[in-house]
């Protein structure tokens, strides 16, 4: 993933409640939480202060740690490269986030030349709803504001904080005083999402439309039932325009999920677009989503069905996905595996992250502690793979009587000592005497050594420059990070 999907990815995610992420939201939302009642669908709606409320719950002396930076690699002319960095600032700015993202520009594929890129700034109301943010092109000034945004999202709410209107505008759009998009959200007398009305701006008839809606339907149960889109046409008027089906097990565990695109020539109904059945363990953990696709008509069934099968951690939480293409027959091959790690002496809910950044990928797969690599490999024919993309995320100790910088230090699961240190380094596992896997990145979060090693013994560091090195060690499943400087 080249540093254009990257920053067209943040694009897209650049605010929850847009039309293309919307949908998306939900499906994930189902995906990884299994079920998905009435109020778990508002939550959905309202997502982008979801992240928030948990932070909420807890004043600067409760957390342990914050996220300070995010890297990024992909693969280029074959070899993998570091390709941007997200930095992150949670806690300078008064109801206020701020995220930098830089490219590298360097020529040389082994080095680094980070060049500034671009930034998000996200303003929050004091109930910490957001109610602004902006996305802008960056020249590396120290100057930070919604003014001169490249796109600006803006978020309404009644009085009983639901979302109520999102507005999105581009550059263009702010100098000609219009809106680009607008979306309208309803809900019935018990606080249920009961629809989105979406309009856009059309430049030939100089005016807001409203061009979509969305109507979303419970069970008995007051379980999501159907997502039911119409799209306004300016020649025919309004016409169906897709439907979503969802099927439950006696648990309120979705184990079905049927999608139907209105299909205008020839037919003029519905056609089915994909089915996806889902499987659980005896925990109801998500294990493997069967994915039919390709409608024949003629046949009347799906010409594909592929899988996406689903591994976890011993603590819970997701370790890989392995995506299958098969048809209907085996052997099946596999077209991509995606894999998980976690910062195993960070919990979740005592860390600072951002509230609602487009960067999602962040807040994903927390489900006990933050995410600390997460990486995607893509064609996998012939016993070979490559690198889509690998993003790793570094998190620091909070000093809970300081509200300067965080003061880092060792946890109480890792001694590293001595630190500073000259020429060796020794990695001290608590309880542990089998063999650690110890990896060392630079301060520009280039990867400079992966080596084994077992508790007690030295770390040679002859060869590094002094200066701040970032390490992960890995126990198992278990995996401790900090940082330590080299003199």
């Amino acid at each position: 993933m080249n540093k254009i999907l990257i920053i067209l990815f943040c694009l897209s995610c650049f605010g929850v409640h847009d039309l293309c992420a919307q949908y998306h939201c939900i499906e994930n939302k189902m995906l990884c939480q299994d079920t998905l009642t009435g109020i778990e669908e508002y939550n959905i709606l309202n997502s982008i202060n979801n992240s928030s409320s948990q932070n909420q719950l807890y004043s600067r002396s409760d957390y342990t740690h914050k996220i300070d930076s995010s890297y990024t690699w992909s693969l280029e002319d074959g070899i993998e490269v570091i390709t941007l960095k997200a930095e992150y600032i949670l806690d300078k700015f008064e109801n206020s986030e701020l995220i930098l993202v830089y490219d590298n520009q360097s020529a040389n594929l082994t080095s680094i030349d980070w060049v500034p890129e671009s930034y998000f700034f996200e303003t929050f109301n004091d109930e910490g709803l957001l109610t602004i943010e902006t996305f802008s092109f960056w020249d590396g000034s120290s100057e930070f504001n919604h003014d001169n945004a490249s796109l600006i999202r803006r978020y309404s709410y009644d009085d009983e904080n639901r979302l109520i209107l999102s507005e999105t505008l581009n550059q263009n759009d702010i100098i000609n005083n219009k809106i680009n998009n607008s979306n309208i959200y309803h809900y019935d007398s018990l606080g249920y999402p009961t629809g989105i009305s979406r309009y856009f701006w059309f430049d030939n008839v100089d005016t807001i439309t409203h061009v979509k809606e969305t109507e979303y339907n419970y069970n008995e149960n007051q379980l999501l039932e159907s997502i039911v889109n119409y799209a306004f046409d300016l020649d025919i008027g309004w016409e169906p325009d897709d439907s979503t089906f969802f099927k439950y097990n006696n648990q309120g565990i979705k184990t079905e999920e049927f999608r139907y695109n209105w299909i205008k020539r020839d037919i003029n109904s519905y056609q089915p677009s994909y089915k996806n059945i889902y499987h659980y363990d005896e925990n109801l953990k998500l294990t493997r989503k069967e994915i039919y696709h390709t409608f024949d008509r003629e046949k009347d069934e799906f010409r594909y069905k592929d899988f996406l099968e689903y591994t976890y951690h011993e603590y819970g939480s997701l370790e890989k996905e392995v995506y299958f293409l098969s048809g209907f027959y085996d052997p099946r091959d596999i077209i991509s595996e995606t894999t998980y790690s976690h910062h195993t002496d960070i919990l979740t809910q005592k860390a600072l992250r951002p509230k609602g950044s487009p960067l999602n990928n962040i807040n994903l797969h927390n489900e006990k502690y933050v995410l600390f690599e997460h990486e995607k490999y893509i064609d996998m024919d012939y016993g070979y793979r490559d690198l889509d993309y690998r993003i790793q995320s570094f998190y620091s100790e909070i000093d809970p009587v300081s509200t300067t910088d965080p003061v880092i230090s060792n946890t109480d699961l890792l001694n590293v000592s001595p630190n500073p240190a000259a020429d060796f380094i020794q990695f001290d596992w608590e309880g542990y005497s089998g063999e650690l896997e110890v990896t060392l990145y630079n301060i520009t979060g280039q990867k400079i050594s992966s080596i084994y090693t077992n508790n007690h013994n030295d770390v040679d560091l002859t060869e590094y420059n002094a200066g701040i090195y970032f390490y992960t060690v890995r126990n198992g499943d278990k995996i401790v990070s900090g940082r330590f400087v080299k003199v």
